[in-house]
């Protein structure tokens, strides 16, 4: 592992179990093994260290759920493509979720700028557009709201990774048993929304 990449993971690490403010440059040189000149060769402050980790890390996966909304796809494969897209980035990147909550309760009009500099929000919009169509095609049950659907959506895909040790400790569970239950949950949750919102055929 280079030293930057080294760098950027002690980074979320810290960002993580202490939050913006509580983390420290000394201990983000001490968790990647380097010193702090080392450090500092690479990142100049905190705040920049912090903008690598938004463009190295959630930069990418917004880009891909850019895409897939974007796509010709039926609102129906859109549903089933962001639950994976949301389960597959928070088991790669367990402590980015709850860092992503912890900031935006903390201090949301700081987080609110890093993600508005690197325009990372979710155009739900145009998942609502295949929403209404397939409405206008009877295919969604009347009274969904689609509002509701998102909240659904990233809400029982990423409350497990948020409270990841709690549901290990629950149930149990070891790393490779809890990413194992993950992986099932990407078709479990898909086929719950689909089948509560689309009509009998």
């Amino acid at each position: 592992m280079d030293t930057k990449t080294k760098i950027l993971n002690a980074a979320k690490e810290e960002f993580s179990s202490k939050g913006f403010d509580g983390a420290s440059m000394r201990a983000i040189a001490c968790r990647a093994n380097i010193n702090k000149g080392l450090l500092h060769y690479y990142f100049k402050s905190k705040e920049a260290l912090m903008l690598e980790v938004f463009q190295t890390t959630f930069v990418p996966f917004f880009t891909s759920i850019r895409d897939l909304l974007a796509s010709d796809q039926d609102v129906f494969l859109k549903i089933r493509g962001l639950v994976e897209h949301y389960v597959n980035f928070g088991v790669s990147n367990p402590t980015m979720p709850k860092f992503m909550v912890f900031e935006m309760s903390r201090n949301p009009e700081a987080h609110k700028v890093r993600m508005e500099k690197f325009n990372l929000k979710p155009p739900f919009e145009l998942l609502e557009q295949s929403f209404e169509q397939a409405i206008k095609n009877n295919q969604i049950k009347e009274g969904v709201r689609f509002r509701e659907v998102v909240l659904s959506i990233i809400s029982l895909a990423m409350f497990p990774i948020v409270s990841k040790e709690l549901v290990q400790v629950m149930h149990g569970m070891n790393e490779g048993e809890f990413n194992a239950l993950m992986e099932k949950r990407k078709k479990d949750i898909s086929e719950m929304i689909i089948q509560h919102i689309s009509k009998a055929k």
